[in-house]
């Protein structure tokens, strides 16, 4: 069966047009991914510099640093409602050089070793192909400030 010209112009706009919806969309997503995933670390830092603001203020010796960070109402509420705040941040967590909870927004975990994330800034410099896979599964990224003292 042979097609009209008409019906080949047709075909052919329709074609084209079709491409530049699919084409356009996925630059969206991709655009819309890297803006979520940039407040998502926002967020996570904004929450590191709460957290990091209120220890850096409790500690005042090496010596009664983790019975201070354990013991202080501040720091353990900040800490729970920082899951509350976004939908984004799963646990927030004070951890020793060796990854062991000191503090964390679940209390059940406090001493407990906890595995470490790939960072979230790490994830947003990667191209929209690895943020997809990356949001679209089941992982976990990290934002750590350190506490020095």
């Amino acid at each position: 069966m042979r097609l009209s010209v008409k019906t080949k112009q047709v075909a052919g706009v329709v074609l084209l047009v079709g491409l530049a919806v699919v084409v356009l969309s996925v630059i969206h997503l991709a655009w819309i991914a890297r803006i979520h995933l940039r407040e998502s670390l926002s967020r996570g830092e904004m929450v590191a510099q709460f957290v990091f603001e209120r220890a850096s203020n409790v500690v005042t010796t090496r010596e009664q640093a983790y019975s201070a960070l354990q013991n202080d109402p501040g720091l353990r509420s900040l800490l729970l409602s920082s899951i509350a705040y976004s939908e984004h941040v799963t646990y927030a967590a004070i951890v020793d050089p060796r990854n062991v909870a000191i503090v964390h927004s679940s209390p059940t975990l406090e001493g407990q070793t906890l595995e470490t994330q790939p960072l979230l800034k790490s994830l947003i410099d990667q191209g929209p192909l690895e943020q997809f896979q990356a949001i679209s599964g089941d992982r976990m990224f990290e934002v750590q400030q350190p506490l020095l003292m």
